[in-house]
């Protein structure tokens, strides 16, 4: 059991951190790629931050699902850890997929893309994004201790 909830959470999380990473290589290189038509980058990438932010909405969930079940069947300091830093995360996801993006994409298609509020709110999502990523990054590390430490909590029912 502890082999296959490492696993879930270990696949989790890199689908999650993989596509963090590229979703932005992809979304600078649609600028990169169409310089000349600024608008079509924009729609692309935006489509595409809005299909990401409920992708990594359901890997963020399995990572939590599969790491909370970890600490309930083998705790450990380790273990705990790691599911305290993908809650952070995981908040982090949720203000992205369920705030910003959508937000962001409303206000592209309002023709405000140029707008203050949207420029606001466009460095507000790299920054998160940016923390986001490099938490992830962090768990990675984590992640692989945490799996391979044992569990320190005496077993109470056994004679």
């Amino acid at each position: 059991m502890r082999y296959t909830l490492g696993l879930l959470v270990l696949l989790a999380w890199g689908l999650w951190f993989g596509g963090t990473i590229a979703v932005f290589v992809f979304g600078l290189n649609l600028f990169h790629t169409f310089p000349q038509s600024k608008e079509i980058a924009g729609q692309a990438a935006s489509a595409m931050f809005v299909v990401f932010g409920r992708y990594e909405l359901v890997l963020a969930g399995i990572a939590l699902a599969a790491s909370a079940l970890l600490v309930v069947n083998y705790p450990s300091a380790r273990t705990i850890f790691l599911l305290a830093i993908l809650i952070l995360a995981g908040g982090m996801a949720v203000m992205f997929g369920l705030g910003m993006a959508p937000h962001m994409e409303i206000l592209r298609e309002q023709g405000k893309a140029h707008t203050e509020e949207f420029i606001k709110m466009h460095g507000k999502s790299m920054i998160l994004m940016t923390a986001q990523s490099v938490m992830l990054l962090a768990t990675g590390a984590l992640l692989m201790n945490a799996l391979r430490a044992k569990s320190r909590v005496p077993n109470l029912g056994a004679t």
